[in-house]
């Protein structure tokens, strides 16, 4: 997803590229959780243990990655105030 953010980002792909096989995926999303819903089901034993670990786990890391998200648009946001000022400046 990152590859393929920076790819469209800098136009080395075009979205019209890429958007039908997109679309296709966001469809069909539901399929690719089943794998992983049944793989917890049949561990559900060793789950039950553990669960506020793996609570606390996703809690933190989700927060961590959100966190981590919202600086990096910061950071891209003012990167592109500062080169469309420097353009303004320039005609």
């Amino acid at each position: 997803m990152v590859l393929l953010f920076i790819a469209l980002h800098f136009k080395w792909l075009k979205l019209n590229q890429v958007e039908e096989v997109g679309n296709w995926l966001t469809d069909n999303m539901a399929i690719f959780f089943v794998p992983a819903g049944v793989g917890l089901m049949t561990n559900f034993g060793i789950l039950g243990d553990v669960w506020w670990q793996l609570l606390l786990t996703i809690i933190i890391t989700t927060t961590l990655m959100l966190g981590f998200v919202g600086l990096v648009v910061q950071f891209m946001k003012r990167r592109a105030d500062t080169s469309s000022k420097k353009s303004k400046e320039l005609m």
